[in-house]
């Protein structure tokens, strides 16, 4: 995988443990939604009605209690409220009963002694309006007995009530922590995730990019000798990697050539010089030879003959000179060509360098993305924090009026404290979740300082691998001059040559004035001079081709194959 691609993937990584945080967030707020609204429209609905029923059959007691006792109807009026209460609160039960079995058969229960209740009143006020006050009065206890009877029977729908108003609670409050739970620690997981994947991906980079770099300072140092870079990748690393190894291999057999080429071009101008010194000695011998004496002709003829040997020789020694000349300025070439690839391969190196710099840069943004949904989750658990103090205020204040209102109001003042108790869980749980969102902070921003420590890393490389390249330019131009050295050895061999073919020639012209006779010894001593000469530059010019010869040793002598 590419180097891009790893850092594409560690953004959708990235991306998609932020998603499933928020999908969890938004999955937990729809869960509880669902189970307040459950809470508020069954449950509560449900006590309240159960509560307005008895206080409904109260009304009716105490209107008939009234009329019986003062015979003024307009306690009636009383009655006839709670009688027509009775009913509105019976049906807002019974529309409320679906998926409550037990409350079911409870208001089964209760219905028939609501309705004795109601026909015990409508007999005393019969019995009242007909007269008969004190048949009335003696029946009350009747009524007593019926009415505790429903009492009873009130008592068990409430304790159903509160069950199932304790039952909704629980379950908001399970929900709430268990959906707290998961988000910390999805949170915690793609904290953690993300920082293994930017170490991971610090280092993938940074450990080959660290070998390359002392790889390249060894060679800068003119140390050939390193071995191949086993870093076996797929990346543009590894062919940067690849590449560099390639190039050690081009140049150091390069350089190994150019220095065997170098030594055969000094033994050669050696032999040269050797060759051109005998020649001289022997042109020297035949011109005191013919000067001395005619008669020596034949002896000179000789001498003439075994010079021409060597001189031919002695230019065969040169065309191979010119030969290995030729070679090292094609080797000289080709290791300008491989400088100039190992500038292009760290030019590369320099533009990844830039890309790592931009990625860990990234890194730094996402990780400083997810410290602000932090702090953001945070101020959220401030405002529950603040709901659950007012939540908590308003069940003391609840509370407060369900003791005002007496025996009526001590169910609703149950509910109330069941409500302040959770509200003050709700409390400690938003505190947790606080203090787990200042542990993630943290973590965030230690997160920070160790991309940063990886950021500072990689400006290091970045530094070391523009050194190289500077390197590599400073070898492109030694290269450059040994090339130009090259191209004066070649320009030297191709004067000695041209003339050591005169010098043949020259010979061969002696060979033949000899042959005709002594009469012509003063033209051959002339031209034994003319060669002796002739010789003489060979001379200096084969001595010239050694010292170029030693400077090309110089010039390699820095490297170590």
């Amino acid at each position: 995988m590419s180097v891009a691609k790893k850092l594409i993937a560690s953004y959708v990584l990235v991306l998609i443990l932020m998603t499933a945080i928020v999908g969890t967030n938004l999955y937990a707020t729809s869960s509880l939604k669902m189970q307040a609204e459950t809470l508020i429209t069954d449950s509560i609905p449900l006590g309240r009605a159960a509560d307005d029923l008895l206080t409904a059959l109260v009304n009716e007691q105490t209107g008939v209690r009234g009329y019986l006792v003062s015979g003024d109807e307009k306690f009636l009026d009383a009655y006839n409220i709670g009688k027509n209460d009775i009913k509105i609160n019976l049906t807002d039960i019974d529309s409320r009963l679906d998926g409550h079995p037990i409350m079911s058969q409870l208001i089964a229960e209760a219905k028939p002694k609501i309705d004795s209740i109601e026909k015990y009143y409508e007999s005393e006020i019969s019995l009242a309006k007909q007269g008969k006050l004190d048949e009335a009065r003696s029946k009350m206890e009747d009524g007593k007995r019926l009415f505790d009877s429903f009492r009873e029977t009130h008592g068990k729908i409430k304790n159903d009530i509160d069950k199932l108003t304790n039952d909704a609670w629980n379950d908001v409050m399970n929900v709430k922590a268990n959906s707290n739970n998961l988000i910390i620690i999805i949170s915690i997981i793609a904290l953690l995730v993300t920082i293994l994947t930017s170490f991971l991906l610090i280092k993938s980079i940074s450990s080959p990019v660290k070998k390359v770099t002392n790889t390249l300072h060894r060679i800068a140092d003119g140390d050939l000798t390193v071995e191949p870079l086993n870093i076996k990748r797929k990346d543009e690393i590894g062919v940067l990697v690849t590449s560099l190894n390639k190039m050690v291999a081009n140049v150091r057999d390069i350089l190994s050539k150019v220095s065997d080429v170098s030594t055969q071009v000094a033994a050669s101008s050696e032999e040269l010089t050797s060759s051109a010194e005998q020649c001289t000695k022997a042109n020297e011998q035949i011109a005191e030879a013919t000067q001395k004496s005619a008669s020596g002709a034949e002896e000179q003829l000789g001498s003439i003959e075994q010079s021409t040997e060597t001189i031919k020789e002695m230019s065969t020694n040169i065309q191979q000179i010119s030969d290995n000349s030729k070679e090292m300025y094609t080797l000289s070439d080709k290791a300008f060509s491989a400088s100039e690839h190992g500038i292009i391969t760290i030019n590369d190196v320099v533009d990844q360098m830039n890309d790592i710099t931009t990625t860990v840069s990234d890194s730094e943004t996402v990780i400083r993305k997810l410290g602000e949904h932090s702090k953001e989750i945070g101020n959220i658990v401030e405002i529950i924090t603040g709901i659950t103090e007012q939540t908590n205020l308003l069940a003391l204040n609840a509370a407060i009026e369900a003791a005002r209102a007496g025996e009526q109001g001590k169910g609703f003042a149950v509910v109330a404290e069941e409500i302040r108790k959770l509200a003050e869980q709700s409390k400690v749980s938003a505190t947790q979740i606080a203090q787990f969102v200042k542990e993630i902070q943290s973590e965030t921003e230690n997160a920070v300082i160790s991309i940063n420590k990886g950021n500072e890393k990689v400006k290091n490389g970045f530094a070391k691998t523009q050194h190289v390249a500077e390197t590599f330019q400073a070898i492109k131009g030694d290269v450059t001059n040994v090339n130009s050295k090259v191209k004066d050895v070649m320009a030297s061999i191709e004067l000695v040559s041209s003339q050591s073919q005169a010098f043949v020639s020259f010979s061969e012209t002696i060979r033949k004035a000899a042959e005709e006779g002594a009469i012509l010894s003063q033209d051959n001593s002339a031209a034994n001079e003319e060669q002796v000469a002739t010789m003489e530059e060979i001379t200096a010019s084969a001595q010239s081709l050694a010292e170029l010869a030693d400077e090309l040793q110089s010039s390699i002598a820095i490297f170590k194959i």
